[in-house]
């Protein structure tokens, strides 16, 4: 692996990197001989990620060194000390990996929490990601345990009915088809007033054709992980038997190939990952 930045506490580079319409702050410490705290990095995340106030990201990702020569990857957000990284922030770290020449055109190894991540950059700007099946898919795989896992609201003139998945986050995904506008612009509006979603994330698809399908996402879940909300979008319609195996995602107009292969139903999801811009940032001495 080639040497990283030179690093000091108060003043870094940073690198902003998108994946779709969502944007991490990436710090590189794999340079880094002694740690630095949690307490540090949630400070830097409160001044850094808000939009208005700060250079603006949905969090910030920091690379340190892991065990066996793999990096390491940490996320924070300006409200949590620290977070489980998500997919979408291990394929911008990959990203700034494969740009760098840490692994020239190889898999990018990537410890998330207790597991390793394998990311495979497809070209300089397209990356892949293989995951296991969606946890709770398998609990639904027969038809009548599909049938009972089901949700539904009801909208007045239309019933959406939804699946609940998990990957990572736990989502319901409903389906408006044939698709109607009207429908969703209630279906916005409805989840303001259903208090039995439990946390779980909601998700309306609109079938465009057995090959592509459109989500949208509530507002006050516009920061979720974007590469899971799409596979298991994916996977519902899939098992649903709307969709083929290989299907377009498009999330606010941003595209995620999802390939669902085998019984398993392992999933397979390319996205384009790109570069905003670099910069420097120094970290104020006034508390948050």
């Amino acid at each position: 692996m080639n040497s990283s930045p030179e690093i000091t506490p108060q003043d870094f580079d940073f690198f902003k990197i998108a994946l779709g319409s969502k944007d991490f702050i990436l710090l590189d410490h794999l340079g880094l001989k002694t740690p630095l705290l949690p307490e540090y990095y949630q400070r830097v995340a409160a001044q850094i990620c808000p939009r208005f106030r700060g250079v603006g990201a949905a969090s910030l990702i920091v690379l340190v060194p892991g065990h066996d020569d793999i990096p390491r990857l940490l996320q924070f957000t300006p409200g949590d000390l620290e977070t489980q990284p998500v997919f979408d922030a291990l394929m911008a770290a990959a990203k700034y990996l494969f740009d760098t020449a840490r692994y020239g055109t190889s898999l990018i190894p990537l410890w998330q929490g207790k597991n390793i991540i394998q990311v495979e950059p497809l070209d300089s700007s397209n990356f892949r990601l293989t995951l296991g099946t969606a946890r709770s898919a398998s609990q639904i795989l027969g038809p009548e345990d599909l049938k009972t896992a089901k949700w539904t609201v009801d909208l007045g003139d239309t019933t959406l009915t939804g699946i609940p998945l998990e990957l990572g986050a736990e989502i319901l995904v409903f389906f408006n088809s044939p698709s109607k506008p009207k429908a969703k612009k209630k279906w916005l509006k409805s989840f303001k007033k259903v208090p039995r979603l439990q946390g779980r994330i909601p998700v309306l698809v609109d079938l465009i054709s057995p090959e592509e399908i459109e989500i949208t996402l509530a507002p006050e879940s516009l920061e979720t992980d974007v590469v899971a909300v799409s596979a298991l979008s994916a996977l519902a319609v899939q098992l649903e038997g709307f969709c083929n195996d290989q299907v377009l995602v498009r999330c606010r107009n941003h595209p995620v190939f999802v390939e669902i292969s085998g019984p398993q139903r392992i999933l397979k999801i390319t996205a384009p990952v790109i570069y905003i811009f670099t910069g420097s940032f120094s970290l104020r001495d006034d508390k948050i």
